[in-house]
């Protein structure tokens, strides 16, 4: 593996790289593992950009390393950046490597505000990058299934839904205090909506885009944090109310969406992957996989770089709607 700090006017110092990795997080390090493991002939570079020093631990998991990103170049038309710093950095992050020509896999959320998005779809736009925003919980089969279901109207209209994303962020990273990681600095992009983004992006998803929201945040004064620690979120349609709980220093564990149609109701638990639906308390379908969640990193990896690879760059999320929705929800009080 290469460390190189600084940049040489010299060829044989530029890290020509089929995947670069900004941020050494958990999540970051998964990506690179699955990469390794389904693509193991990928030069893989870790871009470090605080200059910090890099634990032998997490070097090993990379190709090379280098604080100058004028040093990095990319292999060929397919090579991409996975940016997974904090929120508050990803579009920098991704405008720089865009001007590079490195298609951008960047981490849920896209960004905390709207500041420059525009000019980053434009730069992606303009040199044929493909831009895409990870919420790997679309690829899990159990939010496939329903909607499907929901699509079929099988069951008839829905009349309205509960979703419930219940969590304890204090025990997320047992190798780090839970003060100081990004979950807890909003300034970070920490906070339950930035973290808990996933419930918005597939709500999107399986219900569309709604006429109005509305939302209630609380925060936690026992830890003496400057985030929001739980949301109340509707989202009214026309013929229908959606309603969001987020929570990340709750006592419960849960991740559950309650679909309510005119003809049966469907409980759809995502911790454990299954689908029920029943009516008067008789179950109609039970549907359960035997995929984790876990599992949909890899599946939204192999997609992500086989549509690299088919030149099917149609965004995965809506580069603009999203990040609007996030930045007044965390603005809301």
């Amino acid at each position: 593996m290469k460390t190189i700090k600084k940049h040489k006017r010299s060829n044989k110092n530029m890290l020509i790289t089929d995947v670069v990795i900004v941020g050494t997080g958990n999540i970051a390090i998964k990506h690179v593992q699955i990469i390794k493991k389904k693509y193991p002939k990928k030069i893989i570079t870790l871009y470090n950009y605080r200059k910090k020093s890099i634990s032998p631990i997490i070097k090993k998991n990379f190709d090379n390393v280098s604080s100058d990103i004028n040093l990095i170049i990319k292999n060929d038309s397919k090579s991409f950046v996975i940016i997974a710093s904090p929120a508050n950095f990803h579009i920098n992050h991704a405008i720089r490597f865009a001007k590079k020509g490195f298609h951008l896999f960047v981490e849920k959320p896209l960004s905390i505000n709207n500041k420059n998005i525009k000019t980053l779809k434009n730069i992606a736009l303009d040199n044929n990058l493909y831009l895409y925003t990870g919420y790997n919980l679309r690829f899990l089969d159990s939010i496939k299934k329903i909607s499907d279901i929901i699509r079929s109207k099988i069951y008839g209209k829905i009349k309205h839904a509960n979703i419930f994303a219940l969590s304890n962020f204090i025990f997320w990273r047992k190798n780090k205090s839970f003060k100081k990681t990004v979950t807890a600095n909003y300034s970070l992009g920490g906070g339950a909506i930035t973290e808990l983004s996933h419930e918005l992006d597939y709500t999107l998803e399986l219900f569309g885009i709604p006429k109005i929201i509305k939302n209630t945040n609380g925060s936690d004064q026992k830890h003496d944090l400057d985030i929001e620690t739980k949301s109340s979120i509707k989202f009214y349609y026309n013929d229908k109310i959606v309603n969001i709980y987020l929570d990340i220093l709750s006592s419960y564990n849960k991740r559950q969406i309650y679909i309510y149609f005119e003809k049966a109701d469907a409980l759809i638990d995502l911790k454990n992957n299954l689908i029920i639906i029943q009516n008067n308390k008789d179950v109609y379908k039970k549907y359960t996989f035997k995929q984790s969640i876990n599992d949909t990193y890899d599946d939204q990896m192999i997609d992500f770089i086989s549509k690299l690879h088919r030149k099917d760059f149609k965004n995965f999320v809506d580069s603009n709607y999203l990040p609007n929705m996030i930045m007044n929800l965390r603005k809301s009080a």
